[in-house]
């Protein structure tokens, strides 16, 4: 059994529990939006490499960096995520961390010579990178004076009668008389009415986007790199939500006194895209590039679970919704990226990237498409999301055999005006070592991003914010040969 969410347009994200495994447009975004953690070279300069090449994480944006190898390369990268959530909810902070640590990258690439050729040599490289990560913890509480999920509950089983309420929401109120019915009048009412009760969520996030490209590339005269790419998409998410509301000592109208819903989300799927790109040298100080990342078809599959569990004075219910499960498909937007390099001698470089995608352009159909049409979701993607536009800088200094880095990157809004703002920047520094056949780099990266949690739908609660801290380490080796 499945049900969907009605998107209302205005609502940056929608109630964690006003029913689960609902499909919409937070989704399509969640799976569309790439922060690459790759490699620590690539991550110190802030990810400037669309016209520099030659790393294991630029395949992934321009395929054409793997053209710049001049000799075979293998690789491997591992990171550490720090990152720590504090909510504000009804002017209590609350605060809660996740601590990863992963593989980040795994490349190699095989570079053939030709010396008696204006084709100088053509590469093939095979990569496995990380997009974006979605692990993190979620504390929100506070005491609410005006208001309880069970007001949503109730008024969805007026509107809409019993036999259609949410299965994952209104109808467990119900099962677990949360919600009752008023005999002599007819109205349904909920077990807390006198609110001021305390209000607890916990989230746990786990999964990632990650991306196994595999490329071929050639260098032309030593001013011409071209290459293209074929990326093998997956995603993992699971995300474990617990919510509760505890009635106050002082309320001694009702028999309740507290209860909790446990939601578990676990989604899965994968894509294939293609990419293109060049690298051009005008002079031999002065790197242009440019690529286009196509789209993908992201199939995901959702398993979903919701229970109940009402503590009242002398007796206490628990029920299960049935499980539920839902395939659909996700279609992204592609992307195009530009970037220019300037290489002083041996002695360093500073390099430029600017990103363009629309998440305007995201589409949601169920599979098969004739399940569900989407359209309350397409048309809020039309309403609330809009291009983003990201800048790259990146400066190195060439210290042989030793390399320092600095980075800055800033990711743009992807909310339409009035809608609130969901961009952030990152600021990253690095040390590397180079010394013959092998070479090892390290990064430190930091950022800091604000967004909204509605804990049920806006009409019923105000927002909770949120201020997630994020701090990455990255530590990459490998061998050339």
């Amino acid at each position: 059994m499945t049900i969907f969410k009605k998107i209302c347009p205005g609502i940056l994200m929608l109630s964690l529990f006003s029913g689960l495994g609902a499909q919409n447009q937070d989704d399509a975004l969640l799976f569309s939006r790439f922060d690459l953690n790759g490699t620590a070279r690539y991550n110190a300069m802030g990810g400037a490499y669309n016209a520099l090449g030659g790393d294991f994480s630029a395949i992934h944006v321009n395929p054409a960096a793997v053209g710049v190898f001049r000799k075979s390369r293998m690789g491997l990268s591992m990171y550490l995520n720090l990152n720590n959530t504090t909510a504000t909810h009804f002017n209590t902070d609350a605060f809660d961390a996740k601590n990863t640590f992963k593989i980040s990258n795994v490349g190699f690439v095989i570079a053939n010579n030709r010396n008696k050729s204006k084709w100088r040599n053509s590469s093939f490289g095979v990569s496995f990178s990380k997009l974006t990560e979605f692990n993190q913890n979620i504390h929100v509480s506070g005491v609410n004076p005006s208001s309880s999920l069970l007001d949503m509950h109730r008024d969805d089983i007026a509107d809409r009668g019993i036999n259609n309420a949410d299965p994952f929401g209104a109808l467990l109120s119900w099962d677990s008389y949360l919600i009752d019915v008023d005999t002599t009048t007819g109205d349904f009412f909920s077990q807390i009415q006198n609110y001021n009760q305390k209000q607890d969520l916990f989230v746990e996030k786990k999964g990632d986007m990650r991306e196994v490209v595999i490329a071929y590339g050639g260098n032309y005269d030593d001013k011409l790199y071209i290459g293209g790419s074929l990326g093998l998409l997956s995603a993992r998410y699971q995300t474990n939500e617990y919510y509760s509301e505890t009635v106050s000592e002082l309320d001694t109208l009702t028999l309740l006194n507290q209860f909790n819903f446990q939601n578990n989300l676990s989604s899965s799927g994968g894509g294939v895209r293609a990419s293109i790109g060049a690298i051009y040298r005008p002079h031999k100080s002065v790197r242009l590039g440019a690529s286009i990342n196509s789209g993908a078809n992201l199939n995901i599959s959702d398993d979903f679970f919701t229970s109940v569990n009402a503590n009242y004075d002398t007796i206490n219910y628990s029920y299960d919704a049935p499980t539920g499960s839902f395939d659909y498909v996700i279609r992204t937007p592609f992307r195009a990226n530009a970037g220019l390099s300037y290489i002083f001698r041996k002695y360093g470089l500073i390099s430029v990237d600017y990103g363009y995608v629309n998440f305007n352009r995201l589409n949601m159909r169920s599979d098969p498409r004739e399940i569900y049409a989407f359209h309350n979701e397409n048309n809020a993607i039309k309403t609330l999301y809009k291009a983003q536009h990201t800048l790259r800088v990146g400066l190195e200094a060439r210290l042989n055999p030793v390399s320092l880095r600095l980075g800055y990157s800033q990711f743009g809004n992807t909310l339409q005006d009035g809608f609130g703002d969901n961009s952030f920047e990152r600021y990253s520094a690095g040390i590397g070592f180079t010394k013959k056949v092998f070479y090892a780099d390290f990064s430190g990266s930091i950022s800091s991003q604000n967004s909204t949690l509605y804990l049920y739908d806006p009409s019923y609660i105000q927002a909770s914010r949120l201020t997630s801290d994020n701090l990455r380490f990255i530590l990459s080796f490998g061998f050339r040969f």
